[in-house]
């Protein structure tokens, strides 16, 4: 009986669906409906069941959940910096002092963790565009071959 009562649910419940690569997506609450551009997006919150879908000049709230919009956006240049925050890193302008400020002005303040691990992930983000993308950047360890047996710089 075990075994046909899950052959049953397995057909109730619809399979995981891979998106398309898409450049908008749609954000469907009681009151708005619109199609947001992707590149647009600077920061998305979770709020308890409430998503805050913030771009340069609006913000969008609807009910969904941030995993399912996650697997959307892809692995592209969103950073997932916390549970419930998610960060475009194209729209980033700065990470400061305990703050990421985006293009549009708009600061979010973070704890010293989780700004830690954003700011190495920016870090790695930004190394991928020049002039730093065209340069091998050389280890600490590679470092020591510049200096002679006395500790003086072979320079």
């Amino acid at each position: 009986m075990d075994a046909k009562y899950k052959e049953v649910r397995a057909k109730e419940i619809p399979k995981q669906q891979e998106y398309p690569a898409t450049e908008c997506i749609s954000i469907m609450s009681n009151t708005r409906y619109a199609r947001v551009p992707i590149k647009d997006i600077e920061l998305i919150e979770q709020e308890s069941r409430r998503l805050h879908i913030i771009t340069g000049d609006d913000e969008y709230i609807c009910y969904e959940r941030i995993e399912r919009l996650s697997r959307l956006l892809g692995e592209g240049n969103f950073y997932k910096a916390m549970k419930s925050i998610i960060v475009n890193f194209d729209r980033v302008k700065e990470v400061t002092g305990q703050e990421v400020v985006f293009v549009s002005g708009r600061k979010l303040c973070m704890g010293k963790n989780n700004l830690m691990k954003l700011r190495k992930a920016f870090k790695y983000y930004l190394l991928q565009y020049p002039p730093f993308g065209s340069i091998q950047v050389a280890r600490v360890s590679d470092r020591t071959a510049d200096y002679g047996e006395d500790g003086t710089s072979v320079w």
